[in-house]
């Protein structure tokens, strides 16, 4: 069980109400219920073998239709010395057809420099069907994809990403994003991505209504370079 002691609502647990296979695809949901020390519960991910640096990642999911899940499909190096955060997808629950993505580089988490973007999709509900997100991840460049549409491009230029406040502390390899990372797939419940003045607070009457707090994964598919 992991509790994260941020603005974050939810307990992560292993247990198949919250992290399971069913008919051949990952289900990771969040529900409300008294758990640990939080009134929520959620599931998350955390690739252990096969870990990758330069490729791409192809995740075909379905999100979930329910206020206040985080949904996140994401890469994470960090060894005290460097952190590397690819978002390869990010959503909120209440608002079906918008996406963020985005690549965070630093000393640590708290000394980070960003760069990413948002879109909201005339024609796409993410909760209603599958769709395919990707990054493709070369040297000097990260490309995000949403159903083989380039979403947004930035570049890995050491000179556009690290400065005196972030810069790494390594002295062997201080080139952005050029570690081996690990994919994580989980649902955060409430937390930062969700300011109080513009979304309000969650309840568990709010949980006890959701209409589906699943994501669901259908495949995904790792290619190194």
């Amino acid at each position: 069980m992991e509790c994260p002691p941020n603005y974050e609502l939810q307990c992560y647990t292993d247990r198949p109400e919250n992290i399971r296979v069913s008919n051949g695809r990952l289900i990771i949901e969040a529900r409300g219920e008294n758990y640990g020390e939080k009134q929520y519960t959620s599931g998350k991910i955390i690739q252990k073998s096969g870990r990758t640096s330069y490729g791409a990642y192809v995740i075909r999911a379905k999100l979930p239709n329910a206020k206040f899940l985080w949904p996140a499909l994401w890469t994470l190096t960090a060894d005290g010395c460097k952190y590397e955060e690819i978002d390869i997808v990010e959503y909120r629950g209440q608002v079906n057809n918008q996406i963020e993505c985005a690549a965070h580089f630093g000393r640590d988490w708290q000394h980070l420099k960003s760069f990413g973007r948002d879109k909201v999709f005339s024609n796409k509900n993410f909760s209603a069907d599958f769709h395919e997100f990707a990054i493709l991840w070369l040297a000097n460049s990260l490309q995000w994809y949403v159903d083989n549409e380039k979403l947004f491009e930035v570049s890995t230029l050491e000179t556009d990403w690290i400065n005196n406040s972030n810069k790494p502390c390594s002295t062997s390899n201080q080139k952005p994003f050029s570690e081996i990372t690990s994919l994580i797939l989980n649902i955060a419940v409430g937390g930062s991505f969700f300011p109080v003045d513009k979304y309000g607070s969650l309840t568990l009457n709010d949980a006890y209504q959701w209409p589906n707090p699943k994501l669901e994964v259908d495949w995904v598919r790792i290619y190194q370079e």
